[in-house]
C-alpha cells in the first residue's frame, strides 16, 4: 500500500522514542507513526496484514490505525518510533494512480530513480511512501537522523522544531526515494497486465476473504459468465477461481494462527467457512499439515530457519 505524504509545509515531529522491547503491544496513536527496527526482529499485525520486521525495516502507520506488535522467540527488538503530523491529510494512493503521480516528477529523476541517493529531494508538494520499506542499505543514515531528532526531545528547553521538521523531511525524502525505486523494480519485474474482469475478481477476493464467495456472485460482480471467468483464471493464474479463493483464505488462516489465540473453529468462521471440519481438511490439503500442527510449528519457529508456511 502506498501513501501520499503532503509536504507543502514541513512535517511537524510530535515525538521520538528509541527503546528495546520484547513484549506484545497493541496500540493506535492519534499521530502518524514511523517504526524503524534498528536491531533484532519482531512481527506487526495491521488490519490482519502481517509484517515480519528485521533490522533496517520501516513501517508507516497512519494516525488512528490500530496495530499489534509481537516478539519473535521472546527476543529483544530495538526500535525507533517517530510520531509526526502534516498540515494536509495523508491519503492512500491507489496502485492505478501511482503512474500519474510519478509523471509529475522530472524525467531525469524518473530515469535515474533506480539508483537511490541521499541527495534526493521531494519534488512539488508530495512524497510517495510505501507502508513497508526495506531500508537496510541506508539504515545507518536513517538511524543518525532518528538520533538527531531524538536528541531534540531529551532537553525540552533546547528543542528546535524547525530543525526536527527539516530532519523529518529529509527522512521522508529518503523513504520516498526507496519506495519509488521499489515500485519501479516491482513493475519492471512483473509487468503483467490482466484482463479487467480478472483484475476485478482478484480485488474482490482480496477484500472479501472473510466472507463466503460463490462463483455466481463473483462472475456477476465481474460482469462475465462463470465459464468465461474460469477460463481467465486458468489462462492467467493457472488455477480455478475457487482454488484462488481458498488459497487466499488459508493464507489469512496462517496469519491468524500466528498472531491470535483464536480456536480453529473461530478462525474458520471468521474466514467464511460454515464447517470447521471442512476448513481443517482444506487447510491440510494446501499447507500439508493440519491447523494445529501449523500453529505448533509457528510457535517453535526459529528466526534462523525458514518458516516453511506456504
Amino acid at each position: 500500500m502506498y501513501y501520499r505524504i503532503p509536504v507543502e509545509t514541513l512535517p511537524e515531529v510530535r515525538g521520538c522514542y528509541i527503546h528495546t522491547r520484547k513484549t506484545v503491544w497493541t496500540c493506535s496513536h492519534h499521530r502518524n507513526t514511523l517504526v524503524f527496527v534498528r536491531e533484532g526482529c519482531c512481527i506487526f499485525n495491521i488490519n490482519e496484514k502481517i509484517f515480519n520486521m528485521s533490522a533496517g525495516n520501516i513501517l508507516f502507520i497512519p494516525a488512528e490505525q490500530k496495530y499489534t506488535r509481537y516478539p519473535i522467540n521472546n527476543t529483544d527488538c530495538k526500535m525507533v518510533y517517530l510520531y509526526f503530523k502534516t498540515t494536509s491529510p495523508i491519503e492512500v494512493l491507489e496502485h492505478t494512480k501511482i503512474p500519474d503521480f510519478l509523471r509529475r516528477f522530472d524525467e531525469e529523476v524518473a530515469d535515474n530513480i533506480i539508483a537511490p541517493s541521499s541527495d534526493f529531494q521531494a519534488l512539488e508538494k508530495d512524497i510517495l511512501i510505501s507502508d513497508y520499506i526495506d531500508a537496510a542499505d541506508q539504515a545507518d543514515t536513517i538511524y543518525d537522523i532518528c538520533k538527531a531528532i531524538d536528541a531534540q526531545f531529551i532537553v525540552p528547553q533546547r528543542y528546535n522544531s524547525l530543525y526536527s521538521s527539516a530532519r523529518m523531511l529529509e527522512l521522508l525524502s529518503i523513504l520516498g526515494q526507496i519506495s519509488i525505486s521499489d515500485y519501479h523494480c516491482n513493475t519492471l519485474s512483473s509487468n503483467v497486465v490482466y484482463p479487467l474482469p480478472l483484475e476485478k475478481a482478484i480485488v474482490y477476493i482480496t477484500k472479501n476473504y472473510h466472507q463466503k464467495i460463490t462463483m455466481n456472485e463473483l462472475s456477476k460482480y465481474c460482469n462475465v459468465s462463470p465459464q468465461h471467468l474460469i477460463r481467465l483464471f486458468h489462462t492467467h493464474m493457472n488455477s480455478t477461481p475457487m482454488q484462488y479463493i481458498n488459497q487466499n483464505k488459508i493464507s489469512h488462516a496462517v496469519e491468524m494462527l500466528m498472531t491470535t489465540d483464536l480456536s480453529i473453529s473461530e478462525i474458520s468462521y471468521k474466514l467464511g467457512f460454515n464447517d470447521p471440519g471442512y476448513f481443517s481438511r482444506l487447510f491440510k490439503k494446501i499447507q500439508k499439515r493440519s491447523p494445529n500442527e501449523a500453529r505448533n510449528h509457528i510457535k517453535n519457529y526459529d528466526k534462523n530457519q525458514d518458516l516453511e508456511i506456504k
